[in-house]
């Protein structure tokens, strides 16, 4: 749930001027409280997760009041001012903070665009290093968990640093290993922010670190999940003004393990050579020297015991639903769990009991089975001895009538042998008297083309020479010689010289016994329906002619490799 700017809370005491933004955590936002001077205050609430349960949100929210609570007893210059006046709005605990006017520290360096200097950079980090030496001084410690430039606002009237955004922050219990899902900022966060391991101050120590390195570079160093892959580019490789002491307390800062790592923020700044002032440390002190903190506001104290005392009266009747409603359901999980072994009990001795009759039937099939093979075995002894000798007799009639048989194939096949050649004989005959008998062809030509090369492949049944030779002895006559087969066009039909043709068609007519030739074309084409008159003919007339001279089979083309013609299967 979000608000819109001009919606009105608490009864309307707040009116929502502006919508700051959102984290993993919650919303923010700037709204002004409708009593006395109508100053501008930051509110904030959670957001649930779209995988947690309303139990989980629920104690998350108590946590959140908590915090709130214990950050509004927090007096320090460099940590955002929180109210003592958290309130409910439609199930969702507010936090109400100061409105703090300046830029973050991100903001700054991208307007710059070059880092800041040393000096400067080590100012700010000192103001939000006191911020957390003062939280981690709570008992429990209290930890940031998003510490990042963009967290830190420079005060417009006096250019000091404060740490904002404390709607991450958890406290930090002995054993504790906090849960979290990717709602952190990549770069700044430490790796037991995404792992089960414990968080400590050091894990706000790396993003304190992180911070300075984006402060001194521009650059947002590299996630800590993608450094075991890849390395941290040096802070000092970037920008050479950088001291190696600012260096090596960076990179020390920002150790992966975090056993390996800076601990406190008071050891970060000792390497810095910036140590902390005891006079900026507030709180803690009863911790070190014994020496108890005394409150400035006795009535904002009241206000805050009463609210802790209303919280931890809730927070004890949901522990003590949640422990019920636990009981309930392991009590439930038991008796679910004994059903389920009493019905599995029953599904199995109910299987066992059809498995033992189905067994019992197969074995009685069985029986019945050999008791019948045995009473057949006998009789199909004597029947199979009758076969054998049954079977004997006709083999042995059977290999005589296969002798028979191939003999009389053989005959046969001689007889067929001797009738083709025969045949053969006579039409060699029959061609050889017609070619005496048929006047010889006379070789003209229109174009001085000599036809005796055509004529000799042609004499000698050399099918495939005479007709590639054809095809150029055509282009020549067309003059179409240098520009190929697809050149001739219907006009170039119509130009070619009759001479040439006739003399082309007698060829082939004469020596092919009146099988291939353009008269032969020509009788066929008008027997499909064709008209002799240069016209292109339908697609009906075009596929019967196309059978009929065999060019195509069915409606697809036909290809007659060169063997066709080498072979003179032609002749066939």
């Amino acid at each position: 749930m979000a608000w819109q700017v001009g919606e009105k809370l608490k009864d309307g005491r707040y009116t929502i001027e502006q919508v700051l933004g959102h984290s993993g955590f919650g919303q923010t936002y700037v709204a002004v409280r409708n009593t006395g001077n109508s100053e501008r205050v930051v509110l904030k609430h959670l957001k649930q997760e779209i995988d947690e349960d309303d139990t989980t949100f629920r104690d998350r929210q108590t946590a959140f009041t908590n915090e709130a609570i214990r950050l509004a007893s927090c007096e320090h210059s460099h940590i955002v001012k929180v109210r003592p006046e958290t309130f409910w709005e439609r199930d969702l605990v507010h936090m109400v903070m100061e409105h703090i006017q300046g830029e973050n520290l991100e903001v700054l360096v991208k307007q710059r665009q070059k880092p800041l200097p040393l000096d400067e950079a080590l100012r700010y980090i000192a103001q939000v290093a006191s911020a957390l030496e003062h939280i981690h001084n709570f008992d429990p410690p209290l930890i940031h968990r998003d510490v990042k430039p963009a967290n830190i606002v420079l005060r417009n009237q006096n250019r000091e640093a404060v740490l904002v955004d404390f709607g991450s922050a958890k406290e930090v219990r002995a054993g504790a290993s906090l849960s979290l899902k990717s709602i952190y900022t990549a770069g700044y966060s430490a790796i037991e922010i995404y792992s089960g391991i414990k968080k400590d101050t050091y894990t706000d120590v790396y993003s304190l670190g992180a911070t300075l390195y984006f402060l001194l570079t521009t650059k947002i160093p590299t996630p800590v999940q993608q450094r075991v892959i890849e390395d941290l580019d040096i802070p000092i490789h970037i920008n050479s003004s950088i001291s190696q002491r600012v260096n090596d307390a960076i990179m020390a800062a920002m150790e992966i393990k975090p056993k390996d790592r800076v601990q406190t923020v008071s050891e970060f700044m000792q390497r810095l050579g910036q140590p902390l002032k005891p006079s900026v440390i507030h709180q803690g002190l009863q911790v070190f020297f014994g020496a108890k903190v005394v409150s400035s506001n006795p009535q904002a104290d009241k206000q805050i015991a009463e609210q802790a005392a209303k919280i931890a009266a809730a927070e004890k009747q949901a522990n003590l639903e949640r422990q019920r409603r636990e009981q309930v359901e392991q009590e439930s999980q038991a008796m679910k769990k004994q059903l389920r072994e009493l019905e599995a009990d029953k599904q199995r001795l109910a299987r066992e009991q059809q498995k033992a009759e189905s067994e019992s039937q197969q074995r009685q099939r069985e029986a019945q089975v050999v008791r019948e093979q045995l009473q057949q075995s006998e009789a199909e002894k004597q029947r199979l001895a009758e076969l054998q000798r049954t079977t004997s007799e006709k083999e042995r009639e059977a290999q005589v009538a296969r002798k028979a048989q191939v003999k009389a194939d053989k005959e046969r096949q001689s007889a067929r042998d001797a009738q083709i050649r025969v045949e053969q004989a006579k039409r060699e005959a029959e061609s050889k008297k017609q070619q005496l008998q048929q006047p010889k062809i006379e070789l003209r030509s229109a174009k001085g083309i000599d036809y005796r090369e055509l004529e000799k492949l042609l004499k000698n049944k050399q099918w495939y020479e005479a007709d590639r030779l054809t095809y150029g002895l055509m282009f020549k006559a067309s003059g179409r010689e240098q520009e190929g087969w697809g050149s001739i066009d219907l006009d170039s039909i119509r130009k070619f010289p009759c001479t040439d043709l006739h003399t082309i068609d007698n060829l082939w007519m004469h020596h092919s016994g009146g099988l291939y030739g353009f008269s032969i074309q020509r009788q066929i084409y008008a027997e499909c329906g064709g008209k002799l008159d240069f016209s292109y003919p339908n697609s009906e007339i075009w596929d019967k002619f196309c059978d009929r001279t065999a060019w195509t089979r069915e409606g697809k083309e036909v290809y007659y490799p060169q063997p066709f013609f080498e072979n003179n299967l032609m002749n066939v």
